[in-house]
């Protein structure tokens, strides 16, 4: 999570568009995705995908799927799906199957395919989540700013984030399968936290999608998670171990002297402590991202 300063850019300076490409996309590694596994963790894949593919086939009367499949479920299960999944698993056959399984069930109930730009847009226009830059590993940038996330629609916030991260996706360049997110807690008060019965009830809708996130949350995926502030000054005693970070007495990341740490400044906004003149605006915003992963009607 991170703090925001307010940007010191002069008012006059025009606002640059929101950055939805990377500067450089990464070349793509030999046998990629597969280029990170052993021997033995290849031929493992192989058994996995012989049983995704049965789970998906619509012609297996065994199959432990319900509903009516959706489009693209053959497309959604991909080599790189699969082996991100192992990996979240740590190799465990069983459970990973398991876990895709759950997935899929989960997308066939839910639909994230169907969710509309339309449908969520009224979520966006005060700029509380949006995409926006890089990090140095080439993955894109999901901006939270939670001083702006108050809804008095929590079925349609649940869905415009999903609708973020669903396509948020493809974004990503050839060889990366991951996201960044940067949670923004600066001026975060009580008046800007939603109801207790929309908080229930936001909470209600998630508990399934917790239940298909929370597997990946293991320790590998919390020490990913880092902490800064980019209002308070350095202190000279404050120095800098050999990779920038502090450590901190739980499972995370710990704290990183400033988001440059993790992102490169010409892809981070003034605002978040960057070099880059950005404030959100929503008609040029979110005409360019629902084109850019290919849902505009334009």
């Amino acid at each position: 999570m991170f703090s925001r300063k307010e940007a010191t850019t002069p008012s006059q300076t025009k606002s640059l568009p929101p950055i939805l490409s990377p500067p450089s996309p990464p070349p793509l590694p030999q046998d990629y995705p597969f280029n990170t596994l052993s021997p033995d963790q290849k031929l493992l894949y192989n058994r996995i995908r012989t049983k995704i593919n049965q789970i998906i086939n619509p012609t297996n009367s065994l199959t432990p799927l319900t509903g009516f499949a959706i489009p693209g479920e053959i497309e959604w299960a991909s080599d790189e799906t699969i082996v991100r999944y192992m990996n979240a698993s740590k190799f465990d056959e069983a459970k990973c199957v398991a876990m895709i399984t759950k997935t899929l069930q989960w997308r066939r109930d839910y639909r994230p395919d169907l969710i509309s730009p339309e449908e969520v847009e009224a979520e966006s226009t005060n700029g509380k989540a949006y995409w926006h830059g890089f990090d140095k590993s080439n993955r894109p940038i999901f901006i939270l700013n939670e001083s702006r996330t108050k809804t008095d629609h929590p079925d349609r916030f649940v869905r415009f984030i999903i609708f973020n991260l669903e396509n948020g996706i493809k974004l990503c360049p050839p060889g990366v399968s991951q996201i960044s997110a940067i949670a923004d807690v600066e001026g975060v008060r009580m008046f800007h936290t939603n109801p207790i019965s929309v908080t229930t009830k936001l909470a209600d809708i998630l508990q399934v999608l917790a239940k298909i996130l929370l597997p990946f949350v293991d320790p590998v995926t919390k020490s990913k998670i880092h902490f800064t502030t980019v209002t308070a000054p350095k202190k000279e005693s404050d120095q800098q171990t050999s990779d920038d970070t502090q450590s901190t007495t739980g499972e995370t990341g710990g704290w990183v002297s400033g988001l440059d740490v993790l992102v490169d400044s010409t892809q981070l906004p003034v605002a978040l402590g960057g070099a880059y003149t950005y404030e959100y605006q929503h008609d040029v915003y979110w005409n360019m991202f629902v084109k850019t992963v290919g849902k505009s009607d334009q």
